[in-house]
């Protein structure tokens, strides 16, 4: 919309994945809500046909294609750094505690952070407060070790683009003065990854149940006020969602009750 006292453009909230998949483990990416009867999802301006990841998928959009200088989104694992990747921005996820997470839906207060995204590094000097620009130096990685963890990360051949560009930027942070340490190992880096394995996945659920009943509880208009009051919802009108999304070539036949029977098995409710 027209901002008339700034003559610029705000960018509302549009193209994040809803609820951060939260809402459903089948939701594509880039599917927002507010798109719900449109039929239309966030596309990859480099390549439409290409994920577009998520979920702050319209932030890491918005700032591909120019349309801000700095955007910003949330992040619990990945949300920042993972749409930013697959449109060729730059995302930071900052320190917790770093930026104000006022007005956001949280899943875990202990992971969720607000970060930004942008189309240079030297963008970086707007958010946090202060920014990190002040902190890029030509030199300020010499006499540094880094560790190279490529299993499970580096699933691609040793001849392919992904490889080549990784081994250009080793060779640049060498000539920088960066000591790189190769073949890292971390003997459990499967459990680490694994949400079910490692209980990320459970406390995730808990924390995202308390934490949205809080944020709801504190509107000041709205006929819900519980996570059990959204599901409730979506149940009554699910014959009307699942219309409205027929359009959409990806399966929804499941995306009202996912969340309930996940949440009900573990006692939540």
């Amino acid at each position: 919309m027209l901002n008339h006292e700034y003559y610029g453009l705000d960018l509302n909230l549009y193209g994040m994945s809803t609820i951060f998949f939260f809402f459903s483990f089948s939701v594509s990416f880039g599917f927002f809500f507010f798109l719900l009867f449109s039929g239309f999802v966030s596309k990859n301006p480099y390549v439409l046909l290409a994920n577009p990841s998520g979920s702050s998928t319209g932030s890491a959009i918005s700032a591909a294609t120019n349309l801000a200088t700095v955007t910003l989104g949330i992040e619990t694992d990945g949300s920042i750094i993972t749409p930013s990747s697959a449109n060729s921005v730059v995302g930071i996820k900052p320190t917790l505690g770093l930026t104000s997470r006022a007005g956001v839906i949280l899943i875990s207060p202990r992971q969720d952070n607000v970060g930004d995204k942008k189309a240079t590094i030297a963008a970086s000097k707007f958010i946090p407060a202060g920014g990190y620009k002040q902190f890029l130096k030509a030199e300020g990685l010499r006499g540094k070790r880094l560790g190279i963890l490529r299993r499970p990360f580096f699933n691609f051949s040793g001849t392919s683009v992904s490889a080549q560009t990784f081994e250009t930027h080793f060779k640049t942070l060498r000539q920088k003065g960066t000591i790189l340490v190769y073949n890292i190992e971390i003997s459990n880096i499967n459990v680490i990854l694994d949400v079910r394995e490692s209980g990320e996945g459970l406390a995730l659920l808990y924390e995202f149940k308390k934490a949205l009943n809080a944020y709801l509880s504190e509107l000041l208009v709205s006929p819900v006020r519980t996570l059990g009051d959204v599901i409730a919802f979506n149940l009554k009108h699910s014959k009307e969602v699942s219309l409205a999304l027929s359009p959409i070539p990806f399966p929804f036949s499941t995306l009202i009750i996912e969340l309930d029977a996940v949440l009900s098995s573990f006692n939540l409710f």
